[in-house]
């Protein structure tokens, strides 16, 4: 089989020519990098979506930022809403950013015939399914991966005398992270202990949880719950757990923070460890740079989507400038830390892709916050 490649300069700086009946197909280091960014910028009903405004104004930055370090990015932008956009073939494209849910990156997927081109799921945490079976990057860490990582986290610290406590609401299903905790306590063989009570019971519990608790060590408590209030009332009596003699740490993901009129004071108390797709440093000196930038061309403060879509376009650009055409093979070889995001692929054998990357977060009696 004769497989023909463009004259193009690779990463060795040599031509790629047919040789025989086979080649050996190397990895281009383009000379400009094209990427699709598809968006449902307008809403249905004719409004814009400013969410997604955001992810675009962050991508665009990323653009600028990209082009004055040397890397070359050409960017078409298409509103999936209105059509409105490029309306040429996707050929020559090296990645697609988008479209923003799972259902929409399937339909787009099952229907490009160019082998070459990939898609890049930036929001759409469902859109994991897709990677065993399309060309599909999955950016947003699923909920099994951040699971699987805060086990690990509290295997780590697990002495002999401490306990692991899982606290769950009478009456509830567990919910998807819940269930992969649970999952992947089971799995590894910890031994825990159980709490199960109704919020309305809740002044007569923080006993029950004295003793449940490890005497000597400490009691490492995780919230099998959906539930806002539930889960806000756990960190409350772990938190007390203080006050009783016994030590207690809480274990839980970043929803626990967007909890409304949840005590910050309380989840640096419980000393809690946190799994968080998305964390924003402000201290540190590249956020106040991208802040300052933002502000300047866009006048308004940046979101959460803004950072993504910063973070998003970077990696992506830049792992295609770094490691050539063929940069979806070689993607476990090049992590970045983003703005928000961190992007760590493995090797694992699939049709796509996914980002294993997830930022810990220990939340110290001194009110820092330490990323692990």
């Amino acid at each position: 089989m004769v497989v023909v490649a463009d004259t193009v300069r690779s990463v060795a700086g040599t031509c790629v020519e047919p040789a025989g009946d086979s080649v050996k197909i190397e990895s281009i280091i383009p000379e400009r990098i094209e990427i699709a960014l598809e968006l449902p910028l307008n809403n249905l009903s004719g409004g814009s979506d400013d969410n997604l405004f955001e992810f675009y104004c962050g991508a665009l930055l990323a653009a600028k930022d990209l082009g004055e370090s040397g890397i070359k990015v050409d960017l078409k932008v298409k509103d999936t809403n209105s059509g409105a956009g490029f309306r040429s073939s996707r050929s020559g494209t090296h990645a697609i950013i988008g479209p923003i849910s799972s259902k929409a990156i399937l339909k787009s997927v099952s229907e490009e015939r160019d082998s070459s081109v990939w898609f890049v799921s930036p929001l759409d945490p469902k859109a994991e399914a897709l990677v065993d079976s399309f060309r599909v990057i999955q950016t947003p860490t699923p909920l099994s991966v951040q699971a699987k990582t805060l086990v690990d986290w509290l295997s780590s610290e697990l002495m002999p005398e401490d306990r692991v406590l899982v606290v769950s609401q009478s009456g509830e299903t567990p919910d998807e992270f819940s269930r992969c905790v649970l999952d992947e306590l089971s799995l590894r063989g910890i031994g825990y202990r159980t709490l199960s009570y109704n919020i309305l019971e809740a002044l007569e519990i923080p006993e029950k949880y004295v003793e449940q608790a490890s005497v000597t060590g400490i009691t490492r408590v995780f919230a099998a719950s959906a539930s806002e209030s539930f889960c806000g009332d756990v960190l409350r009596n772990v938190n007390l757990l203080q006050y009783k003699e016994r030590k207690g740490i809480l274990y839980c993901n970043s929803r626990l923070r967007s909890i409304q009129g949840i005590e910050i004071e309380n989840l640096h108390s419980a000393m809690t460890r946190m799994v968080a797709n998305y964390n924003v440093d402000y201290s540190s000196p590249k956020i106040s740079r991208f802040v300052m930038e933002y502000r300047a061309l866009f006048n308004c403060e940046p979101n959460s989507f803004a950072f993504q879509g910063y973070d998003v376009l970077h990696y992506i650009c830049t792992a295609v400038s770094r490691l050539g055409t063929l940069w979806y093979e070689k993607l476990p070889e090049y992590s970045e830390s983003g703005l928000q995001s961190d992007f760590i692929f493995d090797s694992a054998v699939n049709s796509g892709r996914v980002n294993k990357g997830v930022r810990k977060l220990v939340y110290n009696p001194d009110y820092s916050i330490s990323i692990q």
